[in-house]
């Protein structure tokens, strides 16, 4: 029955290596709203900006009225750019780079993004481009899905595949004991336009050119990202069980 049970785990760990051994896909042209966005989210829901919605570090104080006012002009401008205006946007704000683990061992070798500018505290970075995936959809690829972002409820934002820069912005934690991390310096912000809901990327501290841009995924994340996805022999049921 062990012998059993390992293989059945074993195979699990295969299937997600290969899934998440996909190229990942993005452009900086990728829409605010994909073209399939449902239309029955959340409708009742007032539209504006949930600002407790960002992961505030330990040196960051909160946004105060000012800075909420300018930050939803922010917004209100940049939802107002043509795809070309964002592409531009985006790659005025952030570049893509590939880790040389100066700042975090583990991050070596992998995708990750700098600032292009000195970029002021509270700035509006860009949108996190994605498809929604519903609850009941992510509760069987989250584990699979390292891009899915909490956006609304019931719903997921996923930007694998359908992302931009911003899909590369790495963690700043794994939460895992004993591990020195960076501070985050940015956060995603959700709003809810008349179009549907948004989850913006911005900077919580002052960055400087070149520094590289953490969120804090939030430890839900990783729970679910640590998660073993068994598969079932005829691969119509799947069941999750806890790594230990």
């Amino acid at each position: 029955e062990t012998n059993e049970t390992n293989e059945t785990i074993n195979k699990s760990i295969t299937i997600k290596e290969e899934i998440e051994s996909d190229v990942h896909i993005w452009s900086n042209k990728a829409p605010i709203w994909q073209d399939d966005y449902p239309d029955d989210i959340d409708t009742h829901v007032r539209l504006g900006t949930r600002f407790k919605s960002i992961n505030l570090a330990k040196s960051t104080g909160k946004p105060n009225k000012q800075t909420k006012l300018n930050l939803n002009r922010q917004i209100a401008n940049y939802v107002s750019l043509s795809l070309d205006n964002i592409e531009k946007y985006l790659n005025r704000y952030m570049k893509d780079i590939i880790c040389d683990g100066e700042e975090e061992a583990e991050l070596k070798g992998k995708n990750g993004v700098i600032a292009g500018c000195d970029i002021p505290k509270w700035t509006l970075l860009g949108h996190y481009a994605g498809r929604m995936i519903a609850e009941s959809e992510a509760n069987h690829t989250m584990h699979q899905d390292t891009y899915a972002v909490d956006i609304a409820p019931g719903w997921f934002l996923s930007g694998y595949r359908h992302g931009n820069v911003t899909s590369l912005i790495n963690a700043n934690t794994n939460y895992k004991e004993g591990t020195q991390c960076p501070p985050p310096n940015a956060s995603f912000l959700i709003h809810r336009h008349t179009n549907g809901y948004v989850a913006f990327v911005i900077s919580i501290n002052k960055i400087p050119q070149g520094r590289s841009i953490f969120i804090d995924y939030g430890h839900g994340y990783w729970k679910e990202k640590n998660k073993i996805f068994i598969i079932s022999s005829d691969k119509e049921e799947a069941v999750e069980q806890q790594q230990k």
